[in-house]
């Protein structure tokens, strides 16, 4: 797993790379809570374009990572996401819960 960052304005993007399974989820999670927390007064986008497998353990990390940010003025987006990815979050319906947009720019464009 590796994870890149780009600080923008309003909003700052996160680039994940690599599976994001059980074996990488803590690290995956600490890395984004502890990056996040120190860009509070940014919104947030979350590129998968390059996450080409995703487990439930995953899907648990965005979806805490949300319901984190309930109560702040934070908005996550999602973007990019890789075919198996957005297979994953479609057939749990977890795509439901989120802001995902097809490409980057896009994310970006809705600001």
């Amino acid at each position: 797993m590796d994870l890149q960052i780009k600080v923008e304005d309003k909003y700052l993007i996160i680039y994940l790379t690599g599976p994001v399974d059980a074996r990488s989820a803590r690290e995956v999670e600490e890395s984004l809570e502890r990056i996040i927390s120190y860009h509070q007064e940014k919104d947030i986008i979350i590129s998968l374009a390059d996450v080409r497998y995703m487990s439930s353990s995953g899907l648990r990390i965005f979806i805490s990572l949300k319901n984190n940010l309930i109560d702040t003025t934070q908005k996550l987006r999602l973007c990019a996401l890789s075919e198996p990815v957005s297979r994953v979050f479609d057939v749990t319906r977890v795509s439901e819960l989120f802001d995902i947009f097809e490409t980057e720019a896009d994310a970006i464009k809705d600001y």
